[in-house]
């Protein structure tokens, strides 16, 4: 049950982390196009991950008093934002690969299935104790399988 717990968690901060680099990437885009034709350093043909490494690395003045050198800045900017948010995002994976792994080998041994299918739906068994209330789906399940109540247990079918 521990181990559902720290998927989840990690889950979150990994999905928060992407949010993040999704706007930061929407945002270097914008102001690639937007850029002063001087930046000459940008070329338009670009890749995302070229245009974040390229930008990464501007020089800026000590003084930012026009538009070149103070897209020059927000572009470097962003371009780490990126780079920092891609390397956060890649922890999370690596953690979360050994996690799911550990939680449900025989689930990820199949083909086809790697590790973020099972860690999003992650619904660790729990038996329903007899007089307690039944535990809520898992909202993987209930997206799934809108038309079927959901059952606590075999017992309570019968």
């Amino acid at each position: 049950m521990g181990g559902s717990r720290h998927i989840r968690a990690l889950r979150i901060a990994r999905g928060s982390a992407l949010d993040a680099r999704s706007r930061v990437a929407n945002r270097l885009h914008g102001m690639r196009v937007t850029a002063p034709d001087e930046l000459s350093e940008v070329p338009r043909g670009l890749s995302l991950a070229g245009l974040s490494m390229r930008a990464s690395r501007f020089r800026v003045p000590t003084v930012v008093d026009t538009p070149l050198p103070a897209t020059r800045l927000a572009l470097r900017s962003l371009a780490q934002r990126f780079i920092q948010l891609s390397a956060e995002i890649a922890r999370f994976d690596v953690h979360l690969a050994r996690l799911v792994a550990a939680a449900a080998p025989e689930l990820v041994a199949r083909p086809g299935i790697g590790t973020r299918s099972p860690g999003s739906c992650w619904s660790p068994p729990a038996p329903t104790r007899p007089g307690c209330a039944a535990k809520a789906p898992s909202p993987c399940w209930s997206a799934r399988h809108p038309s079927q109540p959901h059952r606590a247990s075999p017992s309570a079918s019968a």
